[in-house]
């Protein structure tokens, strides 16, 4: 295969487009030349797993569209992106720390208005000014709409067609809607429990409550049904989290890693560090753990949005979870550990075992904030989880 000569190049997506953006010629690309070399079509997949930036990704697939759709396999060795909001026109690539711009497939949507979810290779963006709240595949184009919650959310749920919204430790209301529905509903957790957080695993809804008593607030685990009567039904698992659990944190949210339910809580206001539990439930309580099996968990604000497992081949998802590979041995992303971002931070790496926390602030980041400092917190995207 000859090497052609260094040359602009932009790439056009079906519904997006992206470019390095951290020189302005871009380097020859070793899989794609302008010659087009033949490769056998079973290989085509094997030579797309291995690529691991999306400009390379779609310069074999503008060869190859047929052979080559975007799924969670054929891009299992892309890595996880930060979409800059609002209005940045931006991703950053998190193990090259490169920016790459990037235009949001939507035409009737303004982004500055909208508040932004992830899912995946999926987007959610929330603006009651559009009345809508709109889910979009950020590399197909593909969008599907619900209107916009009628009550105050700033947590959003998904589970194949059924999508929640809600406070987490305001108030008892959830909301809900199917995809199709045309107005949503609310259910209730009965006095004096109120939903600290929510998650979807294997099929089932569960819920950590906060109540309060003489002794001070307390946390418990339950298995949460949405009844036709409007009303949260719970069904309790074990007994209150343990006092020195819930000493220090300032919040606490549930992930899941490999199908096991997690609790992640954050002590401190930055948060300084970072404490994981596993639920046992053979016992009925959660057992704090330094260990991932080599995963590596991935938080917006304070909620969780993804898990990376490094075993080749392995993609999954269940709920608003999602769990994908990267490869065993994929630079830039550490094992046992949590990425985190906020608006202040841009994102920190927080090591569970030793308990080093990194926080970055990219030059590149630096050039998303806007005029007004109306910057909020990147948004988790994994090309990978489709």
């Amino acid at each position: 295969m000859t090497k052609s000569a260094t040359h602009r190049r932009k790439l056009s997506l079906s519904a997006t487009m992206m470019a390095s953006s951290s020189s302005p010629t871009s380097p020859p690309n070793p899989v794609a030349t302008t010659s087009s070399p033949y490769f056998l079509p079973e290989l085509i997949p094997q030579i797309a797993s291995c690529l691991t930036t999306l400009q390379d990704f779609f310069a074999v697939r503008a060869t190859y569209r047929d052979l080559l759709p975007p799924s969670s396999s054929n891009l299992a060795s892309q890595a996880p992106h930060l979409l800059l909001v609002p209005g940045s026109r931006a991703m950053f690539h998190l193990p090259l720390r490169r920016r790459l711009r990037f235009r949001l497939p939507l035409h009737d949507f303004d982004p500055n208005l909208a508040a932004f979810y992830s899912f995946g290779c999926r987007i959610a963006m929330a603006s009651p000014i559009h009345h809508e709240l709109s889910f979009v595949h950020l590399l197909t184009g593909e969008r599907f709409r619900l209107p916009y919650p009628p009550a105050p959310f700033c947590r959003l749920l998904l589970s194949g067609d059924l999508v929640l919204a809600f406070v987490p430790t305001v108030g008892h209301a959830v909301q809900y809607c199917r995809l199709g529905d045309v107005e949503w509903r609310v259910a209730s957790c009965t006095e004096p429990y109120v939903p600290e957080d929510l998650i979807f695993l294997k099929g089932n809804l569960h819920a950590l409550v906060r109540s309060e008593d003489a002794g001070g607030l307390c946390y418990r685990l339950a298995v949460a049904n949405l009844s036709d009567k409007n009303t949260v039904e719970l069904m309790f698992l074990g007994d209150n989290l343990d006092t020195q659990a819930a000493h220090g944190s300032s919040y606490f949210c549930l992930a899941e890693c490999l199908d096991e339910l997690l609790l992640i809580s954050a002590v401190g206001d930055c948060p300084e560090e970072f404490h994981v539990f596993r639920w046992q439930s053979m016992e009925g309580k959660w057992t704090r753990t330094t260990s991932l099996g080599d995963c590596t968990l991935f938080l917006t604000y304070f909620y969780f949005v993804g898990c990376v497992v490094p075993t080749k081949g392995m993609t999954c998802f269940s709920g608003y979870y999602f769990a994908s590979s990267l490869g065993p041995d994929h630079p830039g992303v550490r094992r046992d550990c949590l990425y985190f971002t906020d608006a202040k931070r841009k994102w920190i790496e927080y090591s569970l075992a030793d308990g080093s926390c990194d926080a970055f602030v990219a030059e590149n980041l630096e050039g998303a904030a806007r005029p007004d400092s109306d910057f909020r917190a990147p948004v988790w995207v994994f090309p990978s989880m489709c």
